[in-house]
């Protein structure tokens, strides 16, 4: 995955779906690597962008 893409995107809100067929909803706080981390409530999540099938952005201004 394009993971130079994924910066412009930091501090909106999305949905990702893994290959895996998870699904996660958080705000992109940082790429690092391959790893996309999002803010989820008050828990972090961490997403390997090697198993990423898609990514919905759900801001309504993106």
């Amino acid at each position: 995955m394009a993971e130079k893409i994924l910066h412009s995107y930091i501090g909106q809100q999305c949905k990702i779906t893994t290959l895996l067929g998870e699904k996660v909803s958080g705000e992109i706080k940082s790429i690092e690597g391959k790893w996309i981390e999002l803010q989820v409530g008050k828990a972090k999540e961490f997403v390997n962008t090697e198993y990423v099938e898609r990514i919905k952005l759900t801001d309504p201004d993106a």
